[in-house]
């Protein structure tokens, strides 16, 4: 026999998170395989915003092979005062801030940042394919950011029950509990990564924003495009500015070994001598940055079964030079 008060008291429930629950999802088919999930709050875009989102995301794919299309990408857009980021499979952008002014679509910089965000999400794909164990280790940091997604999307809801003055002890008592059961597994997730764990994603990280670097200014095509958006977002040092220029020439004096995205600094240059011919052509672009991706898979397997990889100043240096050789061997083939 059904509890008349139980229903009556879990409908009162939905009904309250339904005020919270305005976020609209759209589903934009990239391939036969791949989806970008756009969450968004309905009032706070344009169909012209998300119009030039779409036009950042449909560039890039053009000269990336479609079997590295980010499989069931996550695109949040939200009205808040933060940069744009992207962790294990989700985007952030924020579309407003506390000025009122929209983020998207006026700001070319704020635009290559998201070139940036979402070239992430292409080398998350491109070695989940040819890294068995990326693979694996990627899969279990997705699990636990889903995890804390939803703990963060409960903590909310209980916030905002409790500042909305909604006299229902039941509802906040049934999102409590779910909290607390996610939160305990979350901690447990978290207690049991491992030292290679650490170590997989630690090695990752000069590639992978080098790599995100190269297909902004692809996309922008201007290799100063990286630098100028840091400086005018006011996202990094005057040092931070320098070295992500792909324009400044070569310098082993632009080495930090103590910054991911500095290690590759002095080898910039040549990238975009290299793509300054090619950046207009779509077809060579393309050819390109196929011939790249197999030199990054390389040079990450090669890491990863080394060990520790990044150890000073002068290892580095050699490191650059090798990688310069090897993109070398690319503008010696006809595109």
């Amino acid at each position: 026999m059904f509890d008349l008060k139980k229903i009556i008291l879990l409908l009162s429930f939905l009904s309250t998170l339904s005020v919270f629950a305005s976020e609209t999802t759209l589903i934009w088919k990239i391939s036969s395989k791949s989806t970008i999930k756009v969450h968004l709050l309905s009032d706070d875009i344009s169909s012209e915003d998300l119009s030039s989102l779409r036009s950042i995301f449909n560039d890039i794919l053009k000269v990336v092979p479609v079997k590295y299309y980010p499989e069931d990408l996550v695109v949040k857009l939200r009205k808040r005062d933060f940069m744009v980021g992207y962790k294990d499979g989700i985007i952030m952008i924020p579309i407003q801030y506390d000025t009122g002014e929209l983020n998207l679509p006026d700001s070319k910089y704020t635009k290559t940042i998201i070139a940036h965000e979402f070239a992430h999400a292409i080398f998350d794909e491109i070695m989940k394919k040819n890294i068995p164990e990326y693979n694996e280790m990627i899969s279990r940091r997705k699990s636990r950011l889903r995890a804390k997604v939803k703990i963060d999307e409960l903590h909310e809801q209980m916030i905002a029950l409790e500042n909305n003055s909604i006299e229902n002890e039941v509802s906040i008592q049934i999102l409590k509990d779910e909290f607390d059961k996610l939160y305990e597994q979350y901690r447990l997730s978290i207690k049991n990564i491992t030292t290679r764990e650490k170590e997989v994603f630690r090695l990752r990280e000069p590639l992978n924003e080098l790599f995100a670097d190269m297909i902004a200014v692809i996309w922008s095509k201007d290799g100063k495009a990286v630098a100028d958006s840091i400086q005018n977002l006011q996202m990094g040092s005057e040092e931070d500015v320098y070295q992500r220029d792909f324009t400044m020439g070569q310098d082993d004096e632009l080495l930090n070994i103590t910054n991911q995205y500095q290690i590759y600094a002095p080898f910039r240059d040549l990238i975009w001598r290299q793509l300054s011919e090619v950046v207009y052509q779509e077809k060579a672009t393309k050819t390109f940055i196929q011939k790249s991706i197999r030199i990054f898979i390389n040079r990450y397997q090669q890491f990863l079964s080394e060990g520790s990889k990044i150890i000073d100043s002068q290892s580095m240096i050699i490191e650059n030079e090798q990688l310069h050789q090897e993109f070398l061997k690319i503008k010696q083939t006809q595109f």
